[in-house]
């Protein structure tokens, strides 16, 4: 049961963790695309 448990807690980190990595990803993609069409 505490096996379990802690399972969820790291599992739950590391969909948190790779969810802000998408996010800041496409938050940079976003910005490079805006400074490219700002140099065009």
């Amino acid at each position: 049961m505490i096996n379990n448990n802690s399972n969820k807690k790291l599992r739950g980190f590391f969909l948190k963790v790779l969810l802000s990595l998408v996010v800041f990803s496409s938050y940079g993609l976003a910005n490079d695309d805006k400074e490219a069409k700002k140099e065009a």
